[in-house]
């Protein structure tokens, strides 16, 4: 539908000019979406500038998103503009959802017209964001984390400092951006007392590996916040990619699978990722967890990197007290095309109980068997 409208060219645009007054929220939000693919000589263009000033956060919303599809960056200044505002009477969710279009058509614009359109997109991000309330602050660190050059190594650094650790959070993924000149402010965003911020830092060690990363990440997997140290579990699998640093996030993926909990589950999650039998023998070790969806996350990653010298282990989950780890258990020895477990899994059938995984045991049975 919306390419069949957006044909008519010119005369979509006239007729929805002519309509508009008499359009609800849901129609010009359509209508918004339509003049998209319709923007001859400017025409589509204007009137979707003149929507993101409607009363509507929907409408404005799908004005923003058609804008970064049909128009070029001399609009940044309106996209900033309808930033700058916040909007009392929207729902969150509709104001939410605003911000995150208006910030996704700045990015398009400005990367689809290069670096003069970047440099006025910072220059705007300066001017009408930084220096404004906590909303207007928040959407122009999160605009830096996507367009952020070396030479912005100081307007990160103020958001470092910003009161609000949603700013600051922000401000750590845009580090990533600054290269070598980023280090030291990974530093300080390192000591920031808000485990968000800490967290976020994670990632961003990982990714730099930059001299020390691996005593940053060791300090960030012993902090005292449970949010940091499983960010930090999940940032491993990327360390761990570079051979020399292997070792050590084995080390510390170890320490957090004994700490149990969610950051056991993101330590495994990031030895699944990792893989290789190393990977596979370290997860074994979760295989005695009192918690079973411990035990089953190992079990997958037994099952994708540990190869015949682990698929013992497997078969003695067979009998595991908990059905999912059962069921786990039965898909991977298939997966694995494990023929010694058939006698098992016939074995596990005769006393199997839970339709679930009953058919699990077949299934794998029926792959084997096969």
């Amino acid at each position: 539908a919306r390419a069949a409208l957006a044909r008519l060219g010119p005369a979509l645009t006239r007729a929805l000019g002519d309509a508009w007054p008499q359009l609800s929220a849901v129609e010009r939000a359509f209508a918004c979406s339509a003049l998209a693919g319709s923007n001859v000589a400017g025409a589509a263009e204007a009137m979707l500038r003149t929507a993101l000033l409607d009363a509507s956060a929907e409408v404005r919303a799908a004005a923003a998103r058609a804008i970064a599809e049909c128009a070029s960056a001399p609009v940044l200044g309106a996209l900033f503009s309808r930033l700058e505002h916040d909007d009392e009477r929207a729902a969150q969710d509709a104001a939410e959802d605003e911000t995150d279009a208006l910030i996704e058509a700045i990015v398009q614009l400005a990367e689809r017209d290069g670096s003069e359109a970047v440099d006025a997109a910072i220059e705007l991000i300066e001017a009408r964001l930084l220096r404004g309330g906590e909303r207007a602050r928040l959407a122009g660190a999160r605009l830096l984390a996507q367009l952020a050059r070396r030479a912005d190594a100081a307007r990160v650094q103020s958001l470092l400092s910003d009161a609000n650790a949603a700013v600051r959070r922000r401000a750590v993924d845009a580090i990533a951006r600054l290269g070598a000149g980023g280090e030291e402010l990974l530093h300080v965003a390192l000591a920031d007392e808000a485990p968000s911020v800490r967290a976020a830092c994670a990632a961003i060690v990982a990714q730099l590996a930059a001299p020390g990363a691996d005593d940053d990440l060791a300090t960030l997997a012993q902090d005292r916040d449970e949010r940091v140290r499983v960010a930090t579990m999940s940032a491993l699998a990327l360390r761990a990619q570079t051979p020399a640093a292997r070792e050590h996030c084995f080390g510390l993926l170890l320490a957090g699978l004994r700490g149990g909990g969610v950051e056991a589950l993101a330590a495994l999650g990031s030895l699944q990722r990792i893989g290789g039998p190393d990977a596979a023998a370290i997860a074994a070790r979760a295989l005695h967890s009192s918690e079973p969806e411990l035990v089953e996350r190992a079990a997958a990653c037994i099952g994708a990197h540990g190869g015949a010298a682990l698929r013992g282990e497997l078969i003695e989950l067979l009998s595991h007290a908990a059905w999912p780890v059962r069921a786990r258990a039965a898909r991977e020895l298939a997966s694995q095309r494990a023929a010694a477990a058939v006698p098992k899994l016939h074995e596990r059938l005769a006393l199997e109980r839970d339709e679930f995984v009953r058919d699990a045991l077949l299934a794998a049975l029926a792959s084997l068997e096969a």
